[in-house]
């Protein structure tokens, strides 16, 4: 029976055959058997393809390993000493495994090698000094032997050049490279340490302009800083003042809207003011026409009760005259008690 793994491919190639047209250019006459014993040895070729790929692959780097071993012994190392006046051993001596792997990765990194190349031998103290060695790498047609890769490093180290980084980056702009039975120049006794140098006696005649050139670049490069900083200053000054204007103009507009609004306040406090001053004088006022008025009625009333009393004197004399009169003439009606009243009034 066909292995398994082909299915996919097998569906693919039988609907493919059946609607008449395959990768194969197969007839529509295949049965599903013949598609599928077809794709099986299909991905069985395509394995034993990539198995041989694979294993053309391994032996190519297989041979270039052996190579770049082969240019590893024919390409003998170098050894030299590395001395960095602006580094006390007290600096680095809480992390002495972070200097290794920085000064390691520095020279590596500037000499195009890998950081295995760098083999370090000691560190001494005082002001650092590191022996180390340098390693063909062989690899990419790179036929530079330890003394080449030393001489490169020199001339990075003579041209304060810009291929190092990290933190060796400083440590190079302080150091020194000695050649073993090398002697260090002489210097005059200081009774001290000797402080941080930016260039060596035997490098100043080539370091020179570059330095001021190096200079010119530093200068330049702080004046458009500066010249930015002062525009930023200016810009924010600015910035600033208008904000201020905003600010005051704001502050007029709220306090006219404050004064408005008082002086609208006393303006309705006196209207009501007002409004009451005329409500308690027109009380006033009414309740002194209702006394008048009282008093008025008052006076009428004694006016009409004094004339009633004027009037009713005269008026009962002649009743009582009258009343002697009927009395002579009607004794009769004396003798039934008609009153006088109901005969004259």
């Amino acid at each position: 029976s066909p292995p398994a793994g082909g299915g996919t491919a097998a569906a693919r190639a039988l609907a493919a055959s059946r609607t008449g047209g395959t990768p194969w250019d197969l007839s529509p006459l295949m049965t599903e058997t013949e598609v599928l014993h077809l794709t099986n040895e299909q991905d069985r070729a395509a394995a034993e393809a990539a198995r041989l790929e694979a294993e053309r692959a391994a032996e190519a780097a297989r041979r270039a390993a052996e190579d770049e071993a082969k240019a590893r012994v024919a390409l003998p190392p170098a050894s030299a000493r590395l001395v960095i006046h602006g580094l006390d051993f007290a600096d680095i001596e809480k992390d002495v495994a972070g200097f290794r792997y920085n000064f390691c990765r520095g020279i590596a990194s500037a000499l195009d090698l890998p950081s295995a190349c760098v083999e370090i031998a000691s560190i001494g103290q005082g002001s650092v000094t590191v022996d180390f060695r340098l390693h063909a790498s062989g690899r990419s047609g790179d036929r530079r032997c330890g003394e080449a890769l030393l001489l490169d490093l020199e001339a990075h180290l003579t041209s304060a050049s810009k291929k190092f980084r990290g933190k060796f980056r400083e440590y190079a702009q302080t150091a020194e490279l000695r050649r073993p039975g090398e002697e260090s120049p002489q210097r005059p006794a200081t009774g001290g340490p000797r402080r941080a140098i930016r260039i060596d006696e035997g490098a100043q005649a080539t370091d020179i302009p570059l330095t001021i050139e190096e200079l010119g670049q530093l200068i330049e490069a702080e004046r458009r800083r500066c010249e930015a900083v002062e525009a930023r200053f200016h810009a924010t000054r600015k910035q600033i003042a208008e904000r201020d204007a905003t600010i005051a103009e704001m502050k007029a507009a709220v306090e006219a809207e404050a004064q408005r609004r008082r002086e609208e306040a006393e303006l309705a406090r006196q209207r009501e003011e007002d409004l009451l001053r005329q409500e308690a004088q027109r009380a006033v006022e009414e309740e002194q026409r209702r006394v008048e008025e009282q008093r008025r009625a008052e006076e009428r009333r004694a006016a009409a009760e004094e004339r009633l009393a004027r009037g009713a004197a005269p008026a009962r004399a002649l009743g009582q005259r009258q009343w002697s009169t009927c009395c002579v003439h009607r004794p009769d009606l004396f003798l039934m008690g008609v009153s006088p009243a109901l005969i004259f009034f």
